[in-house]
């Protein structure tokens, strides 16, 4: 029996590492050094470079374990670029300001490597920063939007931060789809998914079948075939996350209505985040919510 309990407590420990990662399939894709081919492809059609060399694009995207409340999902070096890539399902107005501080570690990072000084007279040569959004929600917008740090501020100022989001749902920014086939693939299977779950099917029904779908179509193959396991276990862990937040939301609403909740502790020899319910887990994404955001996400309990 202890043995079983030290096995669970080893699978949920496995569970909540996944969620702080939030790992996706973008990201399985795009940002693993195993196929660094499909990020040098991508940021060829971006920029329209011939590139060719996968090892002349060095990740260094900021690791949540390393780093607690700040992360990325891919970012990199290639020549003389500091390139900065989110994926989201639903478009952040702050990401300029969320750039600006994922840069200013990037470049902390670098300087600590080479043992430069920053207060010294020599002039630090850093990489260019790029920034992009890659879009794939349900909500209609353009092919490609600009978003500006200026936008934050009440009047103008010294200081500057442009990203770019590219929609990336199918049917748009046709150019750059067809420049790049893992792009074209990763959002072909995404349509499919949509698809066969407006035809009644399950998230995990719906994965597998778009999957077939691609597989069957050739659309991106080789990697459908050898990732199937993987794709499906973080697209329904992505589908789990969204869970989450629709049902955290609701309670949100709920409790507002209801005045305050009282404060909550974990099931765990850990307490809660002080009296008057939880705020933030630190390193989790999910939505502040009173009283229940993290009961259902964390196995904490309400007292």
């Amino acid at each position: 029996m202890a043995r079983k309990r030290s096995r669970e407590r080893g699978k949920n420990k496995d569970r909540l590492a996944n969620r702080r990662h939030k790992d996706t399939v973008f990201k399985d894709i795009f940002g693993s050094e195993k196929r660094k081919r499909y990020a040098l492809s991508l940021y060829n059609a971006l920029n329209g470079t011939g590139y060719e060399d996968p090892d002349a694009l060095e990740f260094n995207t900021l690791d949540n374990v390393l780093y607690l409340g700040m992360h990325n999902d891919v970012s990199f070096v290639i020549g003389d670029e500091q390139n900065v890539w989110e994926h989201q399902s639903t478009l952040n107005p702050n990401m300029p300001l969320r750039v600006l501080k994922y840069v200013a570690r990037l470049y902390e990072n670098l300087i600590e490597k080479k043992e430069e000084d920053e207060y010294g007279k020599r002039l630090i040569m850093l990489p260019t920063p790029r920034a992009v959004v890659f879009y794939i929600g349900t909500e209609v917008r353009p092919d490609i939007e600009i978003m500006r740090l200026s936008d934050s501020f009440s009047g103008s100022g010294d200081v500057e931060v442009t990203v770019t989001a590219y929609n990336i749902n199918e049917g748009h920014n046709k150019e750059l789809m067809e420049s790049c086939e893992a792009l074209r693939g990763y959002s072909h299977m995404v349509a499919r998914v949509r698809a066969h779950g407006d035809e009644g099917m399950s998230p995990e029904e719906s994965i597998n079948a778009a999957l077939d779908d691609c597989i069957r179509d050739g659309i991106f193959k080789e990697c459908f075939v050898e990732r199937r396991a993987k794709v499906v276990d973080i697209f329904m862990g992505e589908y789990n996350e969204k869970r989450v937040h629709e049902i955290a939301a609701k309670a949100c609403r709920i409790h507002s209505r209801s005045g305050p909740c009282p404060p909550c502790t974990q099931t765990t020899k850990k307490r809660a985040f002080g009296p008057g319910g939880l705020t933030r887990r630190p390193g989790s994404d999910v939505p502040a919510c009173p009283r229940f955001a993290f009961c259902a996400r964390l196995d904490f309990s309400c007292e």
